[in-house]
């Protein structure tokens, strides 16, 4: 189910991750504390409104209404900046992880040989720049609400079967079936974001070398056969991007239907144990609007595992550029610069060549 967790190359983009985190610790640090301090104000937000039907308006408690109502506008203001620091911080982290990765592809790129540029379509190059990188910053965009959001399921799971544990269970039923779903679609989903993201790039590199040479190509007369491989290549993203959306309407609208289907089960059987006294009317209160918080990690913990299959493809595709060696690196044992040198530079037995050609050797030059 979860076989995309044990493939090689998402250990080595988790790696990666974990890596650009520990660059960026600081903002990323505050943006979980964030994430966290309002998973506890929205489970709290439920319990208040219990207290206050049960202990405030069926008890006849005038003053108990207005404290605990002063509480829900206390931690509504706290809940408002909690979600926008962490909005702030997680954002700076990912559009911060975004340009050190361009930054790095661009002085890479530099520093190797012609015929590394030679071999690799500069589409590619584009692609990892460009599509990679944001798809790499959209996984450090979400990482942290997913994370505060898998935190929140499990304290409304405790929170749920502690109001009743009927209603509980039959809740949290719903919470592996729908990890489960997701990991199927996540492990379904990594092979085909691949081949999108590389019919992606196959399609830059194509409109870049026509654009590049559009005076050839009209010199010659060859418009239709250069659009005719710029459809072809645009015609690709489209077939894997239809079977990618298939994928996605197979499973995604499950993620959204079974737990609204829990939530018309809570409400009939809720409705009848408080009808019958074996739960109070704030618990059932209460408890409907746990399940009804349930559903939004829920959501966000599926589109989650659903990105990560195309998030780890691209930080493999990023890193592949990354680890290429360059062919001509400096000899950092070369002595320094003579001190009463006069300026003059001489080359000696200087060798040349071009793939399997010697172009010239034991070249002298001053």
């Amino acid at each position: 189910m979860f076989d995309v967790f044990k493939t090689v190359e998402f250990k080595r983009a988790l790696k990666f991750y974990i890596e650009e985190v520990k660059n960026n610790s600081r903002h990323f640090l505050i943006s979980m504390s964030s994430a966290v301090i309002w998973c506890f104000l929205v489970v709290l937000h439920p319990y208040f409104i219990k207290r206050i039907v049960d202990d405030g308006i069926v008890a006849n408690n005038q003053q108990t209404i207005v404290v605990f109502i002063s509480f829900l506008i206390v931690i509504g203001y706290i809940r408002a900046a909690s979600i926008g620091i962490r909005r702030y911080f997680s954002m700076s982290v990912s559009f911060n992880v975004e340009a050190e990765i361009r930054n790095s592809i661009f002085g890479h790129m530099q520093k190797l040989a012609f015929k590394y540029h030679d071999k690799v379509p500069t589409g590619e190059l584009m692609a990892r720049a460009s599509s990679d990188a944001s798809q790499v910053r959209l996984a450090f965009a979400i990482a942290p609400l997913a994370t505060a959001n898998v935190f929140l399921l499990l304290i409304l799971s405790i929170t749920l079967v502690s109001i009743s544990y009927i209603l509980g269970a039959i809740v949290l039923l719903s919470i592996p079936l729908v990890l489960w779903l997701a990991g199927i679609f996540a492990s379904k989903a990594m092979e085909i974001s691949l081949r999108v993201k590389e019919a992606e790039a196959e399609m830059t590199t194509e409109v870049e070398e026509q654009l590049g040479g559009i005076r050839v190509v009209k010199a010659f007369g060859n418009e239709i056969e250069a659009s005719d491989k710029v459809e072809s290549s645009i015609g690709k993203i489209y077939e894997t991007s239809i079977d990618f959306l298939h994928l996605r309407t197979r499973f995604v609208p499950m993620f959204e239907l079974i737990p609204m289907i829990i939530t018309l089960i809570v409400l009939l059987l809720g409705g009848y144990l408080a009808l019958n006294d074996l739960i109070t009317l704030g618990d059932f209160i209460a408890f409907t609007q746990y399940v009804i918080l349930l559903i939004w990690p829920l959501r966000i913990t599926a589109w989650f595992l659903s990105e990560i299959p195309s998030s780890v493809s691209a930080g493999n595709r990023i890193l592949q550029l990354l680890d290429e060696q360059p062919s001509i690196t400096d000899n950092e044992e070369l002595d320094s610069f003579p001190s009463n040198g006069n300026g003059s530079i001489e080359f000696q037995n200087v060798n040349f060549s071009y793939g399997n050609e010697n172009i010239f050797s034991s070249w002298l030059y001053r």
